[in-house]
């Protein structure tokens, strides 16, 4: 579809980000609905050590940045609203890649959250925080 004809908003990525009067970000959507994909979001617990699944919709545009084993794309999850449903997604440059490392590091990156969430119930001067991760 065309810009402005139901299925995506495009904006310039090199135009500074629109501004509320109170200085605040405004939200643009500019992601491409048109090429959504179904996935399943794979949540980790570690309070439980237990994972959840919940399937979800996506748009997921091209990489926007690469390191040695991953590019970096910017994501959407059409199942939320706002800023909440933005995130990045990274994936593996080798499509051999043991997917069990997914899921070791989303593990990982949960429990540091988890110990930051403990570490800043005892007021410390600068609190700790951690991205929430998940598996697609």
């Amino acid at each position: 579809a065309a810009p402005g004809q139901g299925g995506e908003t495009r904006c310039d990525a090199n135009a500074p980000p629109m501004r509320t009067p109170s200085g605040k970000i405004q939200y643009t959507d500019d992601f491409d609905i048109t090429t959504a994909e179904r996935a399943v979001r794979i949540q980790y617990n570690p309070k439980t050590g237990e994972w959840a699944r919940s399937l979800i919709n996506v748009a997921v545009k091209e990489s926007f940045a690469a390191g040695a084993m991953r590019t970096a794309h910017h994501m959407k999850d059409l199942t939320l609203t706002g800023e909440e449903s933005r995130y990045v997604l990274k994936l593996s440059k080798d499509p051999n890649e043991d997917t069990q490392i997914y899921f070791d590091d989303v593990a990982m990156q949960m429990d540091a959250k988890m110990y930051a969430e403990l570490y800043n119930r005892r007021k410390p001067p600068k609190k700790v925080d951690f991205l929430s991760a998940h598996v697609l």
